[in-house]
């Protein structure tokens, strides 16, 4: 016997939804009639669950995903604040959508809208492009009456991580380009002119300094091994990353590692606690309360590392310490970040303290940033400067010895 999911009214006119489980529709009505309810549409929830499956298969990842968030949430805080039925701005946000991923995605919203689900509840059944945070928060501004006014922080949330992964890319970019045409320009030396003059030189018997020999040395290695530095700035890097995604103890220890970097584990140490009090303020203000706000921010922080000492935070916090407390036993978390959080639960203003924490890392982390790179320019320039003097230096030595013995 088929399951239906139906949308009822009652005798004050207040909408009902539920399940029922019924041979046809008919009897679905007559039972329905029997609690007072008539009712207005119903489907088989068998045939919405084959539906959830294909929706769970809609996924966009990356900027494209938040390119799209950040128009949806722009054009449905303009057209709910303008009056605009919830139904009506999802098929209007879903018209004006370029992306067809996206476009599927509320067209299925909208659907479910009619069907009598909330806005959460229709989001809810695309994991792949609606983020768990971002389902609560819609829940919460829906029970509160406030959803314009979610919609318009979740904009400016996504906006924020936009703008601070471009930055960081832009501030990166010149000294990645350096490093690898540093890498190009040593292996050409060492694979392809250092055995020309080896052979040259060899061919005269002449005697080679100590330096010309371990340079000749350097430039076999470089013929037999040219495919480590490969492997190590590119393949490195893309086996760590699988790993990181298949084994969270992989991701965790790999993410131990990085916070320890010299120049760069500060400032990836700096992002992660940005982005929790960037998270943790969102979702505190929004009526989440503390416990489910802490657990929603644990997987926001981009951090292994930094996840798991949020969720002990959240074990410390259901023990009865307050947040401020239970973050002071923690090294993890800077004395900055641990007192305008002690002062915001004192003031009962811990939104705005961890707002007020989250500009400060948006300032203070890009002037890291530059600081560093500025530190990297000069040590590449000079990175190259010994590497072509070495090799230089190492070749006309023996030159010089000739053209004296020659004398």
């Amino acid at each position: 016997m088929p399951r239906f999911a139906y949308v009822a009214v009652d005798a004050n006119g207040q909408r009902r939804s539920g399940t029922l489980t019924a041979s046809n529709q008919r009897e679905l009505e007559e039972r329905l009639r029997q609690e007072g309810l008539w009712l207005v549409s119903s489907r088989v929830q068998a045939q919405r669950e084959e539906t959830v499956t294909t929706r769970r298969r809609l996924r966009l990842r990356g900027g494209r995903r938040r390119k799209e968030l950040i128009n949806f949430c722009t054009m449905m805080t303009f057209m709910l604040e303008a009056g605009i039925p919830l139904v009506e701005a999802i098929g209007y946000a879903a018209s004006d959508c370029e992306n067809r991923i996206f476009q599927q995605a509320l067209l299925g919203i909208r659907e479910g809208l009619e069907s009598g689900y909330n806005l959460y509840e229709a989001m809810s059944q695309y994991p792949g492009i609606f983020p768990q945070a971002m389902v609560y928060l819609v829940r919460a501004g829906e029970a509160s009456g406030n959803l314009p006014d979610v919609l318009t922080d979740l904009r400016h949330y996504f906006e924020w991580i936009d703008q601070t992964l471009a930055d960081i890319r832009q501030a990166t970019a010149y000294p990645v380009i350096v490093m690898a045409l540093v890498l190009c320009l040593v292996m050409f030396l060492f694979t392809v002119v250092i055995p020309k003059f080896q052979k040259l030189l060899e061919a005269t018997n002449a005697t080679l300094p100590a330096l010309t020999q371990f340079v000749f040395h350097l430039g076999q290695l470089a013929q037999e091994f040219w495919w480590l530095p490969i492997l190590l700035f590119g393949g490195f890097p893309m086996i760590f990353s699988f790993l990181s995604r298949r084994s969270p103890t992989i991701a965790y220890h790999i993410d131990q590692i990085r916070m320890k970097i010299p120049l760069f584990g500060p400032l990836f140490h700096m992002i992660a606690c940005s982005r929790y009090a960037h998270n943790l303020g969102l979702l505190y203000r929004a009526g989440i309360n503390i416990l489910q706000a802490l657990e929603l921010t644990s997987s926001l922080t981009g951090s292994p590392v930094m996840e798991k000492r949020v969720l002990l935070l959240k074990d410390a916090v259901e023990r009865g310490q307050t947040l401020g407390e239970a973050m002071r036993d923690d090294p993890i978390f800077p004395a900055l970040l641990v007192r305008m959080v002690a002062i915001g639960e004192r003031s009962g203003r811990l939104d705005e303290a961890l707002g007020n924490v989250a500009q400060y890392y948006n300032i203070i982390i890009p002037r890291k940033l530059k600081r560093i790179l500025s530190l990297l320019e000069p040590l590449l320039i000079v990175t190259i400067v010994c590497v072509v003097g070495l090799v230089a230096v190492s070749v006309f030595l023996p030159l010089f010895s000739m053209m004296k013995a020659l004398r």
